[in-house]
């Protein structure tokens, strides 16, 4: 007999059963549902020359329960003392035959087999049915197809027990080397907490990053102790590592760290100098997504704006960092950068965006989209350089903090601010010429000029005076320039003068606005009466004085000073208040 179908029967019966197998058995390939009647139609539970089969159609047996299956056919024959049963695959088709020992009773007309099954090797989807020959005759008694399910019990609720969060860690590293050779303090896991539980004074510990460039976040919870967080990257060997970050930790620091290689990252938790181990501490690191300050500001299309005087805390996350700055007239500015952890690094003032070079686009080149404006600084050792630059006219310009060739930039922290220097260099703020006559080119700008500082100068009675100023964006937010002539008679040599024999007599004995607001200007007055003056000038903003000068004058006392003007009276602003640590 052949095992896709039951030819050893009579005719008829082929006819029959073959008609019951149409029925009951999937196409090779088409699985049917667990325990219910192939193809959805119900089978009798007598079939061929009379036989009961139990169980009936449309049973299935859990091999996951039971290996065995057990079937009893009740004939009206006496039935063989060899049967065989075939295993129905749906990948495979049907299997060879496999030969089975019935237990006979009832004189040989009921017969119980039994087939034992390995539930692993049972494709889902698979079926059996059973074949026993009758002994009188050629007939063969069929069972029904049965389906083979492996369905587990209903078992509570796995319970999978995670280690403790925060994880106990009883020891650390002295040093690099010996966290990673030991291995002490890691290799610690990202999302997790881990329990210091005891912390010596130079404490390390080290995790493994998987993930090129990547930004991760290193946290200690309940450290009040006085000392740093650190973290550092291995070059190669633990010999070798590459500061990566370094903060004050009183209390509880979260450092963000970008740019991170792949390789093992070390954090070290030091106490200061003369300080104890501090008490346990959690310490915990992850992966992060977020960008990080000020970024991205790579080129001259994507700089940061930063405004004269405000201290900026940031970091170097690339090659080039840019910042955009806003200047009205030609000045001098100074730019400083602080703590900068990579000797080497390079601050430069950078012209307008060249002809030909627009944002978006063409502009973000970081190279050739813009100028050096010389001098540039070198960043040493100490992290710390100052540049004082020239700027030649008013325009949109960029600061330019660059690393160098090669160097990792791994977040570095530093801070950058730039101010107005003054028209020779010295003095960071605004400063109106007391020479009458003095040219606008004294703040160095044209070779061989300088300013001749605060000297009072007598000129001829009906002589025009003209005063210079400079530097005003130091004072920038502002509304007005203002001055205001008044006579005097401290000035030796020199009666009162009369401010109302001005021309114009405007500013006579009252402020008045000079009519413009530009940082750099000049204002022109005649005068007409012998005796001394003293020219006022104060910027204002909302009623609000931000600047005040004087500037002494005599008109037809002598040919030669013979006084010395006072010193302004308000000192430069100072500084706006720094930044706060993004």
């Amino acid at each position: 007999m052949k095992a896709h179908n039951k030819n050893i029967r009579p005719l008829g019966m082929v006819a029959a059963a073959a008609l019951v197998l149409a029925t009951v058995l999937p196409a090779p390939g088409q699985a049917m549902a667990q325990d219910e009647a192939p193809n959805g139609l119900a089978q009798p539970q007598a079939v061929d020359g009379g036989e009961i089969w139990t169980p009936g159609a449309g049973a299935s047996f859990n091999l996951l329960q039971s290996p065995h299956v057990v079937v009893r056919v009740d004939a009206p024959y006496e039935l063989a003392n060899v049967g065989s049963y075939f295993i129905y695959d749906p990948i495979n088709g049907y299997g060879p035959a496999n030969p089975v020992t019935p237990t006979l009773s009832l004189g040989g007309k009921r017969a119980v087999m039994t087939a034992t099954l390995d539930a692993g090797a049972v494709v889902s989807g698979s079926m059996i049915y059973f074949e026993l020959p009758y002994t009188s005759t050629a007939q063969v008694a069929s069972s029904p197809t049965y389906l083979l399910t492996k369905q587990g019990k209903a078992y509570l609720p796995f319970v999978v027990r995670t280690p403790p969060d925060p994880q106990p860690l009883s020891n650390t590293g002295e040093s690099a080397c010996d966290a990673a050779n030991g291995p002490k303090g890691g290799p610690l896991q990202p999302n997790k907490g881990y329990q210091v539980l005891n912390p010596t004074t130079n404490s390390w510990m080290f995790a493994h990053n998987t993930t090129p460039n990547a930004t991760i976040v290193v946290s200690l919870t309940n450290y009040t102790a006085v000392g740093q967080l650190q973290v550092f990257a291995d070059q190669g060997n633990c010999n070798a590592l590459t500061p990566l970050m370094g903060m004050g930790t009183n209390p509880n620091p979260v450092v963000t760290v970008y740019n991170v290689p792949v390789g093992r990252v070390y954090f070290r938790v030091a106490s200061g100098s003369g300080q104890p181990a501090p008490p346990p501490y959690i310490i915990r690191w992850q992966y992060s997504t977020a960008p990080g300050p000020h970024e991205p500001n790579n080129n001259p299309c994507d700089a940061t704006p930063l405004p004269h005087g405000l201290l900026l805390n940031t970091r170097s996350e690339d090659q080039y960092d840019f910042f955009k700055i806003n200047i009205t007239g030609a000045v001098q500015i100074r730019v400083q950068v602080l703590g900068h952890a990579i000797s080497g690094a390079q601050v430069q003032v950078r012209s307008p965006l060249k002809s030909g070079y627009v944002c978006p686009g063409s502009g973000a080149d970081p190279i050739n989209s813009t100028n050096r404006i010389d001098p540039y600084g070198v960043i040493p050792s100490s992290g710390d350089a100052t540049i004082t630059v020239t700027v030649p006219a008013s325009g949109t310009y960029y600061l330019r903090v660059s690393l160098p060739s090669g160097a990792p930039a791994y977040g570095q922290p530093y801070s950058i601010r730039w101010d107005y220097a003054g028209p020779s260099g010295g003095t960071a703020g605004p400063i109106f010429t007391s020479n009458p006559n003095q040219p606008p080119t004294c703040d160095s700008r044209v070779s061989g000029n300088t300013c001749q500082g605060d000297i009072l100068f007598n000129i001829n009675t009906g002589q025009t005076a003209t005063y210079y100023w400079f530097g005003l964006q130091a004072l920038q937010p502002y509304d007005s320039v203002q001055v205001k002539v008044i006579g005097v008679s401290n000035l030796v040599g020199c009666g009162l003068g009369n401010a109302s024999a001005t021309n114009p007599n405007t500013f006579a004995n009252v402020w008045a606005s000079v009519g413009t607001t530009a940082p750099m200007g000049s204002i022109s007055i005649q005068f007409n009466a012998t005796g001394g003056y003293n020219i006022e000038f104060r910027v204002m903003h909302g009623g609000v004085q931000k600047y005040h000068d004087g500037k002494p004058l005599k008109v037809g006392c002598g040919t030669s000073p013979s006084a010395s003007e006072p010193l302004g009276t308000m000192a430069d602003p100072p500084w706006p208040n720094v930044e706060p640590h993004p």
